[in-house]
């Protein structure tokens, strides 16, 4: 593995001016608010600022803002790990109330179909990842995961007829 160089305080400073790479860094974590409090969030983007610029590489042959935008996605899914075990979720802690009461409704849909579909469903649509995600955490194809989306809004449209 190769050695992490050395950062110093002025180089993060200067990297935290960049526009470039603050666009990069909202934009990667910006689907994270909604799992993450925004201490977690500010954490994600220092560390993965800090840790992109210690161990970026020009001989990989990709761009630092690409490099920084998927170390910052790392970052904050490691949060939601954490975030996942100590806590359920529950629409009402995440939704502004007036939208909370039809997301609370949405939610008891879902608790009626089974759960391989919910969790692919809930994946998809409450945590914003895409179908190589979901089949990525869940351990199979991406086709798969797209089924298992499509079979369980297929459920969830027969529950509400």
């Amino acid at each position: 593995m190769k050695n992490k160089r050395k950062v110093t305080n002025e180089e993060f400073n200067k990297a935290l001016r960049n526009e470039d790479y603050i666009k990069i860094i909202n934009a990667a974590s910006r689907k994270y608010a909604a799992f993450v409090s925004p201490d977690d969030i500010l954490e994600c983007r220092m560390n993965a600022l800090w840790q992109s610029l210690q161990s970026f590489d020009e001989s990989f042959g990709v761009k630092f803002t690409s490099f920084l935008y998927n170390r910052v996605v790392w970052e904050c899914k490691k949060k939601t790990n954490v975030v996942k075990k100590e806590t359920t979720f529950s629409c009402m802690d995440y939704f502004p109330a007036k939208t909370a009461e039809n997301i609370c409704e949405i939610e008891d849909f879902l608790k009626q179909i089974p759960p391989r579909l919910r969790k692919a469903v809930y994946q998809r649509f409450f945590k914003n990842m895409t179908m190589e995600e979901i089949g990525k955490e869940n351990n199979y194809s991406r086709e798969t995961a797209r089924r298992y989306i499509n079979d369980g809004l297929d459920k969830i449209r027969e529950i509400i007829s």
